[in-house]
């Protein structure tokens, strides 16, 4: 299974994923762990997956599928890291498509977990 650990801290709930991505899983991931996460930041570690061949469909059934589960009330950060061009381009289209969706956080795109964690404030 591509997502291969989550991981709940207090503040934190961090996504690692291997292998090809499909929007199935994510959203798996969204609708068994989002609801009883009351946290402010959550992590996609990307850099060990492939998400090229996600679709914009993809993009808009993720964000529905987020929206519907997200706790409301706390202001939220929510961090992409990929590893190459090509699924830092992905990732910032769906960032359009939360946005277009007005999903309650804030988002960012880096191309490491260190400067994911120093953004979302996670030490």
């Amino acid at each position: 299974m591509p997502i291969s650990s989550v991981i709940r801290d207090a503040d934190l709930l961090t996504f690692s994923t291997t292998g090809k991505l499909t929007r199935d899983e994510i959203i798996s991931g969204i609708r068994e762990h989002y609801p009883t996460f009351f946290g402010r930041s959550t992590l996609w570690d990307f850099s060990n997956a492939d998400v090229t061949g996600l679709t914009q469909t993809d993009f808009g059934l993720i964000a529905a599928a987020a929206s519907s589960v997200m706790p409301r009330g706390v202001p939220r950060k929510t961090a992409y890291v990929v590893s190459n061009p090509a699924s830092y381009v992905i990732a910032c289209k769906y960032l359009n498509e939360a946005v277009n969706v007005r999903l309650p956080a804030e988002y960012a795109v880096f191309n490491s977990v260190r400067a994911a964690r120093d953004w979302l404030g996670a030490l």
